[in-house]
């Protein structure tokens, strides 16, 4: 067996140093021989620029030079580079592109390389469809890139892996002459993490766009996963979180949050979206389909539910009046850029549920057709407070907000930009006290002419009313209004009588603002009231009076109180407004009534001089004797659409001495001087008479 020989520690270290001393070499001269590779770096011009150009059949140009940074890690710089299809002006003008990438990959063109990071920083990309339809960036069929089995002298190293890529401040112009679109585009900063098939990876975007045409801005911010799929082309994407602030005609609208999952399929021409949840303002909104864009536009077919408990929020926000206080629901749509249809409609607001139809045409013109059902609608948590009452004050002084606010009645310049094609039905209506059953709407409009019809049954009756509005030239509407046999105590809360309503009225006016309304309405209304009841307790009081000043007992005041009657007739006629000129007449078997004045809708007031004659008779309930047959009992009735009759008309102070004073003179003037002494001498004592009698002579006599 043999001994090695034992070896010194000196001699040991030796060959380490050796040994180090070599490893150092070795570095230098591969250093060397990378930094003598790298000196001139534009020897890869032409290989880098024949290589793209053959892999997309794009035209490259790097008209700056190529540098390499050294440090942190090695990667080449170019600058300028230019990009267009063969022959044309360059669409793609980048400022600067850092490629960060395994160097000796590289040196020995071997053709699988690893990129670490790939920067692009500043530039500009110029999108442009002429007239006719071409593109500038569309490659003729001599220009498009040979396929993979194709030979071809000049071949690009494949990239196994992108660590990182990278986007700064790119600016993006996008004009289509043949659809007016005009878009600018400020790519501001793009990331992701590395790029590898079948591998999720972070992105992150920044980008700002602007139609130059519209008058439209929006900045976008988004952040999520994606990831390609090899074997089907697709890239998934998954928690996208957007953020979208929109600012239209120099106003700010509401942010719009997105939270989208699906897939993108560019082989199909589609985006799935198993995923879209959409919050703006107080809505909420959760979609679910699929966007094809194969077509000629964009179209989003699946199923959407929007959901706000805040609808005041909503209105403040985007300026439009929702006065429910809950909307949810639920639709399948289809949506591209000219048109909305939502089929199988269903949803809810505050205590009412609906279901049906809509469709909302964009273009060419605006046109809304919708067929929708509502089981019930409680009218009273809508109607607004009556104009000119502060509901917000907490006192009776009069401010500001007393005076009346004027309405707009008709939505002219909607419906002149508006077609409607639109029917409603209602299964049970509330309003006030009372119920409408079976009502249905239909709303119809041209542009040109709005037609309105509405039928309902309620109050024991029928209620049909139509509208029309001519909406060229002079904007004007006729109104006409059917009540077949309406209960009266069912439908107003008016004392004093009852029966049943049949009445028809034809009036029309100019404008579209309820002040106009006020000044312009015309027409006539005609109505019968049956089998109804009267309270004539007032008639009564002013007839006791009279009697116990002429000392005769009349026969109005042995009527009862509450009066029946089998038929009352009368018209109603609007001469030149509703504030003045109306003439109301009405007759009840022996007695007829008429009325001039006029009401104020805004101000919620009435006044009328009523005058009211009653006709000898000893047939029927209202028998009148001679004494006050003949004779007009005026009244002047004047005060708030609240006021019951009797202080409208006979509450005021000294109302009813002075109804009596005209009676009583009408009277005594028909009848005679002589009676007024026969008056005095039987009914007055004894110490009054002279005075009495002096009154009395000035009072009545004739003038």
């Amino acid at each position: 067996m043999t001994i090695p020989a034992k070896t010194s520690p000196a001699a040991n270290a030796s060959t380490v140093i050796r040994f180090l001393a070599f490893v150092s070499l070795l570095l230098g001269l591969v250093a060397a021989a990378t930094f003598f590779l790298l000196e001139n770096p534009d020897r890869f011009k032409n290989q880098i620029s024949q290589g793209i150009e053959s892999a997309t059949g794009y035209e490259v140009t790097v008209k700056g030079e190529l540098s390499w940074r050294y440090w942190p890690p090695i990667a080449i710089n170019a600058e300028q580079i230019q990009l267009g299809t063969p022959g044309e002006a360059p669409f793609i003008k980048l400022d600067q592109v850092s490629v960060d990438i395994d160097l000796m990959p590289l040196i020995t063109q071997q053709r699988i390389i690893d990129v670490n990071e790939l920067a692009i920083t500043g530039g500009r990309v110029s999108l442009l469809v002429d007239a006719s339809g071409k593109a500038n960036w569309e490659l003729t069929t001599t220009d498009t890139p040979p396929s993979p089995g194709d030979s071809d002298p000049t071949e690009i190293a494949q990239t196994s892996t992108l660590q990182r890529f990278w986007v700064e401040n790119l600016e993006v112009s996008y004009i289509d002459e043949q659809a007016d679109l005009d878009y600018h585009v400020v790519l501001t900063k793009l990331t992701t993490s590395a790029l590898t098939s079948d591998r999720p990876f972070d992105i992150s975007v920044i980008v700002k766009i602007q139609d130059n045409l519209e008058n439209l801005k929006a900045s976008i911010e988004s952040t999520g996963q994606l990831q390609y799929h090899a074997a089907n082309d697709q890239f998934g994407f998954d928690d996208l979180i957007t953020t979208i602030k929109l600012v239209v005609d120099d106003e700010p609208y509401p942010e719009i949050n997105l939270a989208s999952k699906g897939q993108w399929r560019p082989s199909q021409e589609s985006i799935v979206l198993a995923q879209n949840d959409i919050r703006v303002s107080s809505a909420n909104i959760a979609s679910s389909g699929v966007i094809n864009l194969g077509g000629a536009t964009p179209r989003y077919d699946g199923v959407v539910n929007l959901q706000t408990a805040d609808p005041t929020q909503l209105s403040r926000d985007f300026d439009m009046e929702l006065s429910v206080k809950f909307l949810q629901f639920t639709a399948d749509v289809a949506i591209d850029p000219t048109l909305i249809h939502m089929r199988s409609l269903e949803g809810e607001f505050d205590q009412s549920k609906f279901k049906g139809t809509a469709t909302l045409e964009l273009s060419p013109i605006n046109a809304i057709t919708a067929d929708l059902r509502i089981d019930k609608l409680d009218t009273t948590d809508y109607l607004s407070a009556s104009p000119g009452v502060d509901t917000k004050g907490a006192t009776n002084t009069a401010t500001k907000s007393d005076v009346p606010i004027d309405s707009e009645l008709i939505p002219v310049e909607l419906l002149q930009h508006t077609h409607l094609k639109t029917i409603i039905r209602i299964d049970s209506v509330i309003v006030d006290s009372g119920e409408l059953r079976n009502a249905k709407v239909e709303l119809r409009n041209d542009r040109k002419v709005f037609d309105l019809i509405a039928n309902a049954s309620g109050y024991k009756g029928r209620i049909v009313v139509s509208a029309n509005t001519q909406l060229t030239g002079e904007i004007s509407t006729e109104l006409k209004l059917t009540l077949d046999r309406l209960d009266i105590p069912k439908l107003v809360e008016v004392e004093g009588i009852t029966g049943t309503l049949t009445a028809n009225s034809d009036v029309r006016f100019a404008g579209s603002m309820l002040s106009q309304l006020e000044r312009t309405l015309v027409g006539k209304s005609t109505f019968v009231i049956k089998d109804g009841t009267l309270d004539v307790r007032p008639l009564k009081s002013v007839a006791a009076t009279i009697d116990s000043i002429t000392g005769k007992t009349s026969s109005i005041s042995q009527w009862p109180d509450i009066m029946p009657f089998d038929s009352m007739t009368g018209d109603h006629v609007f001469t030149d407004g509703i504030e003045t000129g109306q003439v109301f007449n009405a007759s009840l078997e022996n007695i007829s009534i008429t009325a001039l004045g006029g009401i104020s809708l805004q101000a919620e007031t009435l006044n009328y001089d009523v005058t009211t004659t009653l006709n000898k008779t000893e047939a029927g309930e209202f028998k009148v004797s001679d004494q006050l047959s003949g004779i007009r009992w005026p009244l002047i009735c004047s005060g708030k659409f609240s006021d019951s009759p009797a202080d409208l008309c006979l509450g005021k102070g000294g109302a009813i001495s002075q109804l009596v004073t005209e009676i009583v003179k009408q009277d005594l003037q028909r009848r005679g001087s002589k009676k007024i002494e026969e008056l005095i001498n039987d009914n007055l004592p004894d110490q009054y008479k002279d005075i009495t009698a002096d009154l009395f002579k000035n009072l009545f006599k004739k003038k």
